[in-house]
């Protein structure tokens, strides 16, 4: 029960600090200040930070979490302008399959790029796998992802988002939407 609710509360502060993080990201330049320069806004996709995964008689094999992120971004002023964002994205794994554990959980997350009208203007999906420590039976990862947006003006670039999650299939994500998984106890 301790667990669940650590897991829960560090979720949650970690989405609700989000901005704060992002607030860090480089506005300088050869020792220029540029205030008008913001980093886009970046964070989770909602219900997207969790999946469990079962086989095929509907048993639970895995469970799997977008734990914490952080971020940078920097503006390129020479040649084309553009904001080139760096992602640190930590997962968290856990067996639970118990007749034959397995030894790693293989698995995708992606992140969008959406513009000033929230449109999609790119999306990459990312297969990662995770190795489950033999005595735990959990594992982590940390993925360092960089994206790039080229833009006619710098000064745009908060207008842009940023979001990320992990790919779920639609019975996963309907799963996620009535409410908060367990973790193991």
């Amino acid at each position: 029960m301790f667990k669940k609710r650590l897991f829960k509360k560090l979720l949650t502060v970690t989405v609700l600090c989000a901005p704060l993080l992002m607030a860090g990201c480089s506005g300088l330049k050869k020792g220029k200040i540029a205030p008008s320069l913001r980093c886009p806004q970046t964070g989770l996709m909602h219900y997207t930070d969790t999946a469990v995964f079962k086989d095929a008689a509907g048993q639970e094999t895995a469970f799997v979490a977008l734990q914490d992120f952080r971020g940078s971004c920097d503006f390129v002023q020479k040649g084309e302008k553009a904001v080139d964002i760096k992602l640190d994205l930590s997962f968290y794994a856990e067996n639970r399959k118990t007749d034959t554990p397995l030894t790693q959980k293989d698995f995708s997350y992606f992140i969008a790029i959406l513009g000033p009208d929230e449109a999609i203007l790119t999306k990459e999906v990312f297969p990662l796998s995770i190795e489950f420590d033999k005595e735990s039976g959990a594992g982590l990862a940390v993925e360092n992802v960089q994206q790039h947006i080229p833009l006619a003006d710098l000064a745009l670039s908060a207008r842009y988002k940023i979001i990320f999650g992990l790919q779920l299939t639609q019975e996963q994500l309907t799963e996620n939407k009535r409410g908060p998984l367990k973790t193991a106890q």
